[in-house]
């Protein structure tokens, strides 16, 4: 684990949840690697445990790999979910809405960080539905119960097809390093 932690770049600090973390990171590029099915990373916890840092070093390695671009004409990009509903109710990303619901990879950062509305709902179901069978990665910093309370449907997709779902309390790096 700890060469996967050093690839990342992040300390494990001796923090099990951490480690979770980087385990099912480091599993899943492994699975993309070897070609496996197609199935999610969803990582879940508080705000500055490393989530989005273990997860941009995914999408920088998966933006390397020759078959990034398979397809053509698409230039994925991360999804940072409240910049992004933002766009949506200004018309500025249906464009961006349609083509991520077909990439072979996407990346939905903070994903409920929101004040989550019957819209923002609505159109985060409707892209995680469509990406179901399609390499995803997905951060939240609230708990799967949490997503529950908020819209069934959005907990239940991200559990889906063999997902690899890492629940990480524990506390800020930021708090923890001082």
């Amino acid at each position: 684990m700890r060469t996967w932690a050093e690839w990342f770049q992040i300390n494990l600090c001796g923090d099990e949840n951490i480690e979770a973390m980087v385990e099912a990171a480091a599993r899943w590029c492994i699975s993309v690697k070897s070609g496996e099915k197609p199935h999610w990373l969803v990582l879940l916890g508080s705000s500055g445990i490393g989530k989005t840092l273990i997860t941009d070093r995914v999408w920088k390695w998966l933006k390397s790999r020759p078959d990034f671009r398979s397809g053509g004409d698409y230039d994925p990009v991360k999804l940072y979910w409240p910049e992004f509903t933002q766009k949506l109710r200004s018309g500025e990303a249906w464009g961006i809405r349609t083509a991520s619901m077909r990439w072979p990879y996407c990346y939905l950062d903070d994903i409920c960080a929101e004040n989550i509305s019957n819209y923002t709902g609505e159109e985060l179901n409707a892209l995680l539905g469509a990406r179901v069978g399609r390499w995803t990665i997905v951060t939240s910093n609230k708990l799967m119960e949490d997503l529950g309370d908020l819209d069934c449907r959005i907990a239940s997709r991200l559990i889906r097809d063999g997902a690899r779902m890492v629940e990480a309390v524990t506390q800020d790096y930021n708090v923890r390093m001082k």
